[in-house]
């Protein structure tokens, strides 16, 4: 138990510092990216377009399956979950 909670509590205060990014990384990246990731920053206004209209995607989806896991508003008698409640 004692070896997962130290793996645990490692992992946990190692992760973070490992996710930012280094000094050349930093100096690579445009002002609103400096210091969060590493690599090559955008190399074009095209890529925040694309990032951006992925996230809306993201995010309506994740709307759309917690509205209908929360309240599928399904009433017919002959929806197919009747039919498995019934038997």
């Amino acid at each position: 138990m004692k070896k997962h909670l130290f793996s645990a509590l490692l992992f946990i205060y190692g992760a973070p510092r490992a996710a930012l990014a280094c000094d050349v990384c930093e100096k690579n990246q445009p002002a609103a990216l400096r210091g969060i990731m590493h690599g090559p920053g955008p190399e074009s206004n095209l890529d925040f377009i694309i990032v951006a209209a992925a996230s809306i995607i993201v995010l309506l989806t994740l709307a759309y399956s917690l509205r209908y896991l929360i309240r599928p508003n399904e009433n017919g008698p002959e929806h197919i979950k009747n039919i498995v409640i019934e038997k």
